[in-house]
This record gives structure tokens, C-alpha cells and sequence, in this order.
């Protein structure tokens, strides 16, 4: 499963936030970056999404690659339909 993001152009994210309802988990995750939606490349570390409600992932702080087209994908464990999911936030650098 994955959940991806179009940003029209390249941009370098070395960064994001993420906000949900509740401190629930939902495994580990992997950022992942691509230019023509086809070909895709990991960036930076996995990383295990959510287990608070307001989380700041830094996994990508080393990324200097732009790229148009981003998702993160999960890589283990499992999923939670629980908590409302309410934003990721992307720090553009």
C-alpha cells in the first residue's frame, strides 16, 4: 500500500509532519521519490508512521535529489483504519 503526492515540479523535501487522530501505529513506512511516476527511488531511512498524534518525520533530511512525484510506501506491519488521518505537512528545501 502507498499514498502518493504530484507537486507539478521538482522539489527537494527533507522533511514532514504528519497529523492524526490518535497515538495509533501503522507499521514502517519508506519515502520514495520519482520524476516520471514509473521509476521510483528510496529517500533516506524507513520509518514508522504514526505512534502519536503529531509525528515529524525526519527520515529524508539528507535528500538533496528533486523529484515531482512522491509517496511513501509501507514496508511492514500493518495498517490501522482507526484514527482520522487529518494532514502531512512537506518541508520544501
Amino acid at each position: 500500500h502507498w499514498v502518493k503526492w504530484d507537486f507539478g515540479s521538482g522539489k527537494v523535501i527533507d522533511e514532514m509532519k504528519y497529523y492524526q487522530g490518535d497515538s495509533t501505529s501503522h507499521g514502517v513506512w519508506q519515502l520514495e521519490g520519482s520524476n516520471d511516476d514509473s521509476a521510483w527511488t528510496s529517500v533516506g531511512s524507513t520509518f514508522t508512521l504514526g505512534g502519536s498524534a503529531t509525528q515529524t518525520i525526519t527520515a529524508p533530511s539528507g535528500n538533496t535529489t528533486s523529484y515531482r512525484y512522491y509517496r511513501i510506501s509501507g514496508v511492514s506491519g500493518s495498517s490501522s483504519s482507526g484514527p482520522w488521518i487529518y494532514e502531512m505537512e512537506f518541508k520544501i528545501s
